[in-house]
């Protein structure tokens, strides 16, 4: 199973330490905004040390601290006028720090695979894409950790479920240019394991889809002779 991709580039505009030393207590009347000119300075250095605590323990890659922390600054912001460039900074670093969380959980998930930690794994996986969610344009990194999920679970046997995520990844696949190839593993997957499960029409189905997507795709010979092998196999099978 593949493990491609890093996330999206993200650039150095973070950093470390211990988001124990910064406070999110507010003073008094901290949820409005109709507050005395000396509690809105104390609400704003508050919200400027989180978010630049934020910075640094993203920068030292804690970036569960930093997301919490970006979250306290943000929290604290919503609540002094004409803060909107500042919270959006926040929203903006949270999405960072989450794609390079993200990122890493997926690269983890696939040491634990390849090391025989397949339930692990999957939860980590699972993980990964939960993050992914969060951050704008990552359907393709929801798809990759969906594929592995879904290959992983039909390695456990566990096919239905596998079929699920497999379909679910294809989907997002679909969704994004230059898939091809990925579309195509997904259909064979799937075939794989509708034959396990001895439902061949299906199985035929997703072969013939990933032999068609394959014939568009250069040097794919081999590809191509393993999915018209299998589609007669499991027609044999079928009959």
């Amino acid at each position: 199973m593949e493990e491609e991709s890093s996330a999206q580039d993200t650039q150095d505009q973070m950093t470390s330490g211990s988001s124990q030393n910064v406070t999110s207590n507010l003073p008094p009347g901290a949820t409005s905004v109709e507050r005395l000119p000396q509690q809105l300075e104390q609400a704003s250095a508050l919200a400027k040390a989180a978010f630049a605590k934020g910075v640094e323990l993203g920068q030292a890659g804690d970036e569960t601290g930093a997301i919490n922390t970006f979250d306290r600054a943000l929290k604290i912001f919503k609540t002094i006028p004409g803060t909107n460039d500042e919270q959006e900074k926040c929203r903006q670093n949270i999405a960072l720090s989450k794609g390079k969380l993200a990122e890493s959980k997926f690269n983890h998930g696939g040491q634990l695979y390849k090391a025989g930690s397949a339930k692990d794994a999957i939860a980590t996986w699972r993980e990964a894409n939960m993050l992914y969610k969060d951050v704008p344009n990552t359907e393709i990194f929801q798809a990759h950790c969906l594929r592995n999920i879904g290959v992983a679970l039909l390695d456990s046997r566990q096919e239905e479920s596998g079929i699920q995520h497999l379909q679910e990844a294809l989907e997002l696949y679909k969704k994004t240019n230059g898939t091809s190839s990925e579309q195509a593993g997904c259909h064979n997957s799937i075939a794989a394991g509708y034959g396990n499960i001895k439902k061949y029409d299906n199985a035929i189905r997703h072969f013939e889809r990933a032999l068609a997507l394959y014939r568009t795709i250069p040097g794919t010979e081999r590809q191509q002779e393993k999915c018209q092998q299998n589609i007669n196999m499991a027609s044999g099978f079928k009959n």
